[in-house]
């Protein structure tokens, strides 16, 4: 038996699952005790390391972590517990937001003890001891876990416990109260009329207060989208937003990762995900990059599409096709050509995905993909390039009750057949796949025309929120 391989794809598959998003919209990942191998077989070192190599890209953003601590077979140590941690990367330490730990035993709230002090006093206040699966439901989305058939027999003999007041306190910093915008039907949010004289639809009036803030303060933030802040302020500006309350300052919020923050949770909230399981189906059956370019680089492909289209763009929006002889933008540098297959890829997003959604909910979405695509292009400074923006935006467009399932989809790179491919080339592509909504857009302002695509979206946005201020002075004077 080849113990590396067993531990690859048998053992820390099922020990270790990621992909799924706390209540804050940040990373969770999950720990099983339970499939913890025998350490006088298994190499513990060479399994942090398998382990660490497939979590580095999560942890670069603040991140949770839950331990199921019930049902393990074998302990650790702490001469090697503290080793392990000692040669983890900085992120995976300054990163941690909160440590919840399931089912601790005597000897596991021993080590962690006599762990956290020698760590730092502020790794000790992150952890947070969790009697059982009921006390848990109240701090993480428990639909998003597999929890292993052991941890929930273990949790049969301890389910009747009482709720610590320490979870108590915690539950207030993250449930909502009930309001107009988190957790409602886009359906219901999104008006069926346009502003009058033109083709614009109106979007939640937060939205676009948080998009035209992003634009404006945090285009070159490191990390932007990846960060999160405190509980406390989230949830105060979540509940000022969400029930109309308060100053709704996003300077005196936490400013722009907080609205970074607000703007996925919105998305993540939605009882249905922006891309249905219909969408999925049909993302399984995008053209691919089968084999690699001769010529090509996938970064190659954005001004050559960009420039192909220009030309070859029609009224309807569609690409010509790539048969015959008409079509003289056709790139024939081998036959596998990645500017090929980027276009099919582009073609059958716009005719087998966003044809399937509303005019209203298209104008949104350019929207959205229009600051990502803003954010991609200045990846130089700020590090969120359009595969790690597809990476965070993934969990927040789609969700299913089939996590291993959802966390394939999330898979972000160039010319793949999953949803975090398919946000790659909306984001890197986005003025080709939105150009209908983008040529509705310019032909609804007014005056002087924009000289940018970022500055049609930032114009668009400030006459919605015009016409937003205008309706609230009429209805001020009425009264």
């Amino acid at each position: 038996m080849n113990l590396n391989e067993d531990l690859k794809t048998e053992i820390i598959p099922k020990l270790v699952q990621y992909g799924s998003l706390d209540f804050e919209s940040k990373p969770l990942i999950v720990f099983s005790a339970c499939y913890l191998p025998d350490p006088k077989i298994y190499d513990y070192d060479f399994m942090v390391k398998l382990i660490t190599f497939k979590l580095d890209a999560v942890v670069e953003s603040d991140y949770s972590v839950v331990l199921f601590a019930g049902g393990s077979q074998y302990n650790t140590s702490i001469t090697w517990l503290i080793s392990a941690y000692q040669a983890l990367k900085r992120d995976y330490k300054k990163n941690l937001k909160t440590l919840y730990i399931v089912h601790a035993s005597f000897f596991t709230r021993l080590v962690f003890r006599a762990f956290a002090p020698l760590v730092s006093y502020k790794f000790a206040k992150k952890l947070f001891w969790i009697g059982n699966l009921y006390h848990l439901k109240f701090l993480v989305p428990m639909k998003t876990i597999l929890v292993p058939q052991r941890v929930k027999e273990f949790d049969l003999s301890v389910a009747q416990a009482k709720i610590p007041q320490e979870i108590i306190n915690k539950q207030t910093e993250i449930l909502n109260l009930k309001g107009s915008l988190f957790k409602i039907n886009i359906s219901e949010l999104l008006p069926t009329s346009t502003i009058d004289g033109t083709s614009l639809y109106l979007m939640p009036e937060p939205i676009i207060d948080w998009i035209l803030y992003l634009y404006k303060n945090g285009i070159n933030v490191e990390g932007l989208f990846r960060r999160s802040p405190s509980s406390i302020q989230l949830g105060e500006a979540k509940n000022e937003y969400n029930c109309g309350i308060g100053s709704m300052n996003l300077d005196d919020l936490g400013g722009v990762h907080v609205a970074a923050v607000l703007l996925k949770m919105f998305f993540k909230e939605l009882p249905d995900p922006i891309f249905d399981s219909y969408d999925i189906k049909n993302i399984k059956n995008i053209p691919t990059y089968s084999e690699s370019c001769d010529h090509h680089d996938p970064t190659d492909s954005i001004d050559d599409i960009f420039n192909y289209a220009r030309v070859k763009h029609n009224a309807s929006g569609s690409f010509v096709g790539d048969g015959g002889s008409s079509n003289q933008g056709r790139c024939v540098c081998c036959s596998n050509c990645i500017i090929e297959v980027e276009k099919r890829r582009i073609e059958f997003i716009q005719t087998r995905i966003l044809c399937n959604k509303s005019v209203q909910l298209r104008q949104m979405l350019a929207h959205i993909f229009g600051l990502l695509y803003s954010i991609s292009l200045n990846s130089a400074v700020n590090k969120m390039t359009s595969t790690n923006l597809s990476l965070i935006w993934s969990p927040n467009l789609y969700f299913s009750d089939d996590i291993l399932s959802d966390v394939a989809m999330y898979t972000s790179g160039y010319g793949i057949a999953t949803l975090g491919s398919v946000l790659v080339t909306l984001i890197q592509n986005f003025q080709i796949v939105f150009a209908q909504e983008l040529s509705d857009f310019t032909n609804s302002i007014e005056n002087e025309k924009p000289t940018s695509t970022i500055s049609t979206l930032i114009k668009v946005l400030y006459t919605i929120k015009k016409n937003y201020i205008e309706s609230d002075s009429a209805k001020s004077n009425w009264d």
